[in-house]
């Protein structure tokens, strides 16, 4: 696994440590535990390879190594490490290896919850493109019964001239609403809003007339329900009379 990118530096401990050290050992040690911390926790024990670590030459090393290497430790593998640096380097690495497994875990999660919303998405897709088929069937089925009809659905012109509700217009409205008749429904709207004086413009008019149709339907809707349950309570009535009735008949 890479090691961070963040050495971590306890700077009281390290001070701590290190007070007996000149300038030079300082830039060394320091330099030396960077490059530890690159290499996964360990340097060769090489003298060469360790001047040119501290960018210095070998003569140099030589002079500081004593009071450098005291500080550090001897793995008995021909590598040297620092106890501090091994710990929190190992802490590190620990928490990215959390990190990680968090990590995957999480786009595993984002992964299904994304397919269960692409699947979910297409259910609405297929249920919206069914709605719509089954819209447009029942304008074709409104314009196949019209156009036998003597009272076909013709464009309807407002009271002053000014703009049209086309056929197809009505038709759409019609089958969003079918307990109703949109056609009469829309005369009574213009005659309410323009020739009462209410409206002047047809983007006015327009924004009125949905919600005029709809409260209509809903009202139609309303009255339906109430009727089908005055029915049921009516035949919940009769059923006992009748049943009586046959009782007394021979």
């Amino acid at each position: 696994m890479k090691s961070p990118n963040g050495m971590m530096l306890w700077t009281d401990l390290y001070l701590s440590d290190t007070g007996h050290l000149s300038t030079k050992e300082h830039g060394a040690y320091l330099l030396i535990l960077m490059a530890m911390w690159r290499n996964g926790g360990a340097l060769p024990d090489d003298d060469t390879r360790l001047a040119r670590t501290c960018r210095t030459t070998l003569p140099s090393w030589r002079k500081i190594a004593p009071n450098v290497r005291a500080l550090l430790v001897d793995n008995g593998d021909g590598t040297l490490s620092q106890k501090r640096l091994s710990i929190e380097l190992g802490k590190a690495l620990c928490r990215i290896r959390k990190n990680t497994t968090a990590g995957i875990k999480g786009n595993e999660a984002k992964s299904l919850k994304k397919q269960e919303l692409a699947h979910a998405n297409g259910n609405a897709t297929r249920t919206l493109l069914n709605l719509n088929l089954q819209k447009e069937r029942k304008i074709q089925n409104l314009k196949s019964a019209n156009s036998h009809s003597p009272m076909s659905i013709h464009d309807i012109e407002s009271p002053d001239g000014k703009f049209l509700i086309t056929a197809d217009e009505i038709q759409h409205w019609q089958a969003d609403m079918p307990l109703i008749n949109v056609k009469n429904q829309i005369k009574s709207a213009l005659k309410f809003f323009i020739e009462g004086g209410k409206i002047k413009t047809e983007r006015e008019f327009r924004s009125a007339l949905g919600p005029w149709l709809a409260k209509r339907e809903q009202t139609a809707r309303e009255n339906q329900a109430a009727r089908l349950r005055q029915e049921a309570i009516d035949a919940k009535v009769r059923t006992p009379q009748s049943r009586r009735i046959s009782e007394v008949m021979p």
